[in-house]
C-alpha cells in the first residue's frame, strides 16, 4: 500500500516495500531509494548528496549533512565542511585557522601553509615565521639566531638585542658580551685577555690585535707589538731602535739601556 492509501506494484521514491506489513515503508531521510534493511540503493542529486560504500548518502564536496533531506552549501571559502561556522577544508588562498573557519591569512605566532590551506604553528618562540623553519620576528623574551630561529638564549659571541629581539654580534674581541660595547669574558685561545679600563679584549703580551677575533704573535724579539713591522717593548737581549724593531745591537751614536730594553742618543759629542 502507498502513502495515499492506494495499492500498488511498487513503492514510490523515498519508500520501500514492506513485504511483512504489506506497506510502503519511509526511508531513512538521506535516500532517494533504499532496501528493506534502510540501507540506501540510490540519491538524488538535488538533495546534494552522493552514495558512500557505507550505504548511505553523504553530502558532496562543499555541502554538509544537517540530518535534513538536502544538504546545505558551505560557505563560498570552504571546500568542505561540517556546518556554515566549521569548515574542515579551504579553497585556493585562504587558510584554516583554529577556529574551524577559513581566512586569507593566518594569526601571529602561525603560518599560511599553501599545501594544506591551514595555519600552522610557527616554531617555538616565533612571532612572525614564513615555515616551520624560517622565522622573522620573534615574540618578547626571544631572540632570533643567524639560523632564523628564535631562542630565549643566544649563542657565544652574541647578545641578546632586547630592543630588536635578535642576536647580535659582539665586538670582534669578545668572547661574550652583554652589549655592542663591551666585553664580558675573554679567550686565552685567542691570544687576549681582560682590560678592565676599556671593558675590552687586548693581546696578552706576545701578540697583537689585527682586528680580528684571535691575536697573532709579535716577531720572537718582541714583548709586545702592534703589528709584524712595530715592536713596542723589547724582550731581554734585544734593544728597540729608531725602525720599531728590536736588536741585539744599536746603531752608531746609540747605546742599549737595560732599563727598557731600547737604544738610547748618545751624548752629541760621541
Amino acid at each position: 500500500m502507498a502513502p495515499n492509501k492506494t495499492c500498488n506494484t511498487q513503492c514510490p521514491s523515498r519508500f520501500y516495500a514492506n513485504t511483512q506489513t504489506q506497506i510502503c515503508t519511509l526511508c531513512p531521510y538521506d535516500c532517494l531509494t533504499c532496501d528493506s534493511t534502510g540501507a540506501c540503493l540510490t540519491c538524488n542529486p538535488s538533495d546534494n548528496r552522493v552514495l558512500a560504500l557505507t550505504k548511505r548518502c553523504v553530502a558532496i564536496q562543499g555541502y554538509y549533512e544537517n540530518s535534513t533531506q538536502t544538504c546545505p552549501q558551505c560557505p563560498s571559502i570552504c571546500v568542505t565542511c561540517q556546518s556554515a561556522t566549521f569548515c574542515t577544508s579551504c579553497a585556493n588562498n585562504y587558510y584554516l585557522r583554529v577556529d574551524n573557519n577559513c581566512y586569507s591569512s593566518c594569526l601571529a605566532t602561525f603560518y599560511a601553509d599553501s599545501s594544506s590551506h591551514s595555519c600552522k604553528n610557527c616554531p617555538t618562540g616565533c612571532q612572525i615565521c614564513a615555515n616551520s623553519s624560517f622565522c622573522s620576528i620573534c615574540l618578547t623574551q626571544y631572540y632570533l639566531r643567524l639560523d632564523n630561529l628564535c631562542y630565549t638564549a643566544c649563542s657565544q659571541g652574541y647578545y641578546a638585542n632586547t630592543e630588536k629581539l635578535v642576536c647580535s654580534a659582539c665586538l670582534y674581541d669578545c668572547l661574550s658580551c652583554s652589549n655592542g660595547a663591551s666585553c664580558d669574558n675573554c679567550s686565552s685561545l685567542n691570544n687576549r685577555i681582560f682590560d678592565v679600563g676599556s671593558q675590552r679584549c687586548i693581546a696578552m703580551p706576545g701578540y697583537y690585535d689585527n682586528g680580528t677575533t684571535a691575536c697573532l704573535p709579535c716577531p720572537s724579539s718582541c714583548f709586545t707589538c702592534q703589528s709584524p713591522t712595530n715592536c713596542s717593548y723589547c724582550n731581554t737581549g734585544y734593544f728597540l731602535r729608531i725602525d720599531n724593531m728590536c736588536y741585539t745591537s744599536c746603531l752608531v751614536r746609540y747605546f742599549p739601556s737595560s732599563q727598557n730594553n731600547s737604544c738610547l742618543n748618545c751624548l752629541y759629542d760621541c
